[in-house]
């Protein structure tokens, strides 16, 4: 799978970070609420805007509990670093840094705080480096709309935002990690990470 080894690291790390409460959003109600994306390996990328210029592509990651600049990319923006760390299982060091506006579709983080770190191993399953990842600080910003079936990412302000159709169903929220309860056979239930930057079906952990 593509970005297994990714989540691990992310979920470690950010652990330890303040990234709730990071800047302020707002909402541009002029652009449209559909995302650009394009789609590898079954996974949604899309382009933002930091400091006014076009970067990417970022993968759009609900498994992610931050934001997430490779190297590569920081080196090109002006940062200012909050705190750095050493990490053992992905052998690197990675830094919490602020950065410029950030902007995705019609919503603009001001000054969001980011992870950076050395994304090269994930290169390879989608045939160029990814810039970055989407993560918590985003998706707690907004609606965001994953429709598979139309391959579309929509993002909408929460203030005015209302359900087209369905109901909402409970979300479990876990180290800013999205899961739902699920039932299996033998009245086996258990509580999954809902994960838009995994290409599998399901996934076990040995203990459950």
């Amino acid at each position: 799978m593509i970005r297994r080894c990714l989540i691990g690291v992310l979920t470690l790390v950010l652990g330890g970070c303040l990234m709730r409460g990071s800047g302020t959003a707002v909402y541009d109600a002029t652009t449209g609420t559909r995302l650009a994306t394009t789609i590898r390996s079954g996974l949604f990328l899309t382009t933002v805007r930091i400091g006014g210029r076009d970067a990417g592509p970022f993968l759009i990651d609900t498994g992610s509990t931050g934001n997430v600049i490779d190297t590569d990319l920081a080196q090109t923006l002006p940062l200012r670093i909050l705190q750095a760390r050493y990490d053992t299982e992905s052998q690197q060091t990675i830094r919490l840094a602020a950065v410029g506006d950030l902007t995705v579709g019609p919503i603009t983080l001001r000054d969001p705080s980011v992870v950076i770190m050395d994304l090269s191993s994930i290169t390879s399953g989608f045939g160029e480096r990814i810039a970055g990842v989407l993560g918590y600080p985003f998706f707690a910003t907004a609606v965001v709309e994953v429709d598979y079936v139309r391959q579309s990412v929509s993002c909408f302000d929460p203030a005015g935002y209302r359900l087209p159709r369905g109901a909402w169903q409970p979300l479990i929220l876990r180290m800013q990690l999205p899961g739902a309860a699920a039932r299996m056979d033998g009245d086996v239930e258990g509580v999954f990470v809902l994960d838009t930057g995994s290409n599998g079906t399901g996934h076990f952990f040995s203990d459950f």
